[in-house]
């Protein structure tokens, strides 16, 4: 966080950024209903990353990656990276298709 106020201060020149950074005491997760809450809306990624039970689910650096992209959230060259698989993914198909 200290970093991320040197930088912001870096870049207004005019102005002093006065937000105080304390250490976190308690942290509260989110209710599993809120959790990945995108990507749960987006069956066709869950399944891209494994339907992982809800506790992995909650822990996983990839799902917290594919909820800030079903929900558009993610830099745009990150958002073509990841539509450009997924369109790649399609068009081969999956390999649980190939056989039926």
């Amino acid at each position: 966080a200290s970093i991320s106020k040197e930088r912001e201060q870096a870049k207004s020149k005019s102005s002093i950024v006065t937000t105080q950074i304390q250490p976190l005491e308690t942290f509260y997760p989110a209710e599993p209903e809120h959790q990945k809450f995108e990507l749960k809306r987006k069956p066709f990624l869950l399944h891209l990353i494994g339907n992982l039970p809800e506790e992995e689910l909650e822990r996983s650096t990839v799902a917290a990656r594919m909820n800030s992209y079903a929900a558009e959230l993610c830099a745009s060259r990150i958002q073509r990276q990841i539509d450009a698989k997924i369109n790649d993914i399609i068009r081969k198909g999956w390999p649980v298709f190939r056989d039926i």
